[in-house]
């Protein structure tokens, strides 16, 4: 009986100890666009198909459609073009860093 009256005691305890944690309210803010807060794009939606019928198509088919897999790759996503991205400004970076002549060990 005890044990009992320990567990529900600590498990009360437990309970009123936690806080709740509250989210900003960030639906009606018109930055969200800029903090990179919106989380779905109708835009990538092929809308001609039901969700019920072809729920990938559905949530994807435009994207899919706009942005092919290239021949070379096995897969293509929105992480690959991130990556390819990253890696055409870090090249004009070395490239226009390259022709500054700096002397070696420079922090130019």
């Amino acid at each position: 009986m005890t044990k009992c009256i320990l567990y529900v005691s600590m498990s009360a305890l437990a309970l009123t100890a936690c806080k709740p944690t509250v989210k900003p309210d960030v639906s009606a803010s018109s930055d969200n666009q800029n903090l990179g807060l919106s989380s779905i794009s109708v835009d990538y939606m092929d809308q001609s198909v039901r969700p019920q019928d072809d729920f990938f198509q559905f949530a994807n088919g435009t994207w899919c459609k706009n942005n092919p897999v290239p021949n070379v790759e096995s897969r293509w996503g929105s992480f690959n073009e991130l990556d390819k991205r990253n890696k055409e400004i870090l090249l004009e970076l070395l490239k226009t860093s390259s022709m500054k002549n700096a002397a070696t060990g420079s922090q130019d």
